[in-house]
């Protein structure tokens, strides 16, 4: 039973910051919610730039991770998209070996 951290990287257009801020503390509302381990990071000294960060305590619960999400979380995530600068959203996912 191997955990899975998922982390998305990304810069918010400066202008957008306010809808961003929005969008993901509702997000954020619903995912906690859901019981979803789900965190936000804004990176130290560079300003719009965050980072997402989810932990599941299983393989198969990061592959189910996607098909849970409820069509608000879905228009949330789209919406948070739309507020990202032009160098777009960056996923990575660690897989516990040891």
């Amino acid at each position: 039973m191997s955990k899975v951290i998922t982390t998305i990287t990304y810069a918010v257009k400066p202008e957008a910051r306010a809808a961003y801020e929005k969008h993901i503390a509702q997000l954020k509302s619903l995912l906690t919610a859901a019981g979803k381990d789900y965190t936000i990071f804004e990176v130290e000294g560079k300003k719009n730039q965050f980072l997402e960060m989810f932990v599941t305590a299983t393989e198969a619960e990061y592959e189910a991770l996607e098909d849970s999400m409820t069509p608000e979380m879905e228009a949330l995530i789209s919406q948070v998209g739309t507020l990202v600068d032009k160098g777009g959203m960056k996923y990575t996912t660690y897989i516990e070996k040891f």
